[in-house]
């Protein structure tokens, strides 16, 4: 229950609900406002089969799907930049066999 004073006014320790209510919301917009600014989307559609491949690796890692793609596409930029190099080349090694990795 809420403390009234005796001439009908709120006890003034702490703001109304409503008031407080509007400005989190405000607060959630600024920050999804400068969010926006650091950040882009993008939709991707996969075959269901890909999907299910990329869901099963992220299980079996404790992440999520997005952060797997967030790490592929960090591998893929390091990748690119190094066919950029004619002096550096990404290498596969299985064992004692080793594949160099070419990017169309």
């Amino acid at each position: 229950m809420t403390a009234h004073k005796s001439n009908g006014e709120q006890n003034s320790s702490r703001p109304p609900p409503v008031l407080e209510r509007k400005s989190e919301n405000k607060r959630a917009k600024e920050e999804t406002s400068r969010t926006r600014k650091r950040v882009k989307r993008y939709s991707l559609v996969l075959p269901e089969e890909l999907y299910t491949t990329i869901q099963e690796l992220a299980d079996d890692r404790g992440t999520t799907v997005l952060e797997i793609f967030r790490r592929f596409i960090k591998l893929g930029l390091i990748a690119a930049e190094l066919e950029n190099d004619p002096n550096k080349s990404l290498i596969i090694r299985e064992g004692d066999k080793e594949r160099e990795i070419i990017l169309i």
